[in-house]
């Protein structure tokens, strides 16, 4: 109760814990309506609501699996890429 919110930096990724009474879904659609036209943006989330409000403003979207999937494939190529050297 009385939460203020916090960023902070992990590993090169913003963590946001949002504010009391503001949803994190409420939190991506502001951010994304406030930074999606200056930014390369692309937000990963299985919600509906949040995939539309993030077509309407232009940024890309793609869900929770989807998300997923793509790590999956970067860290194979990743070790790939590592044992041969």
């Amino acid at each position: 109760k009385g939460n203020p919110g916090e960023k902070t930096l992990l590993h090169g990724v913003q963590v946001v814990y949002t504010k009391e009474n503001e949803t994190a879904d409420a939190y991506i659609e502001a951010l994304v309506a406030k930074i999606g036209s200056n930014y390369a943006v692309r937000v990963a989330s299985s919600d509906s609501l949040v995939q539309l409000s993030s077509f309407r403003t232009g940024v890309l979207r793609m869900s929770a699996r989807e998300l997923r999937e793509e790590l999956e494939i970067a860290n194979k190529e990743m070790q790939q890429h590592f044992q041969k050297k």
